[in-house]
């Protein structure tokens, strides 16, 4: 990982999820996820990530969410996925990074 990455991700900036990012940072912190949902367009989802593994064969990131209530989602435990490229995560709550 880069500086300018382990920076984003301490500043709480957004970063795009892209092939072989380490994302050890945003491991057991708040964050907030934008990514695009079939069938219902992009949208925006916060929670804490417990494990987190890549799978460039398939395109994408994966790891099990403790996921935030919202909208007409109950939120709890999931298994969660980010295509590369299109994925915007942060840690939303900047005191877990200072």
């Amino acid at each position: 990982m880069t500086s300018d990455t382990r920076d984003t991700f301490r500043l709480g900036l957004p970063t795009v999820v892209t092939p072989g990012m380490e994302l050890t940072p945003v491991l057991h912190k708040r964050v907030r996820i934008e990514r695009d949902v079939p069938g219902y367009g992009r949208s925006e989802h916060y929670g804490i990530f417990y494990s987190l593994w890549h799978s460039e064969r398939r395109g994408d990131v994966g790891g099990m969410l403790r996921e935030e209530p919202h909208g007409t989602c109950r939120g709890g435990d999931t298994a969660f996925t980010m295509p590369y490229h299109t994925t915007i995560i942060a840690v939303a709550d900047l005191r877990d990074v200072l």
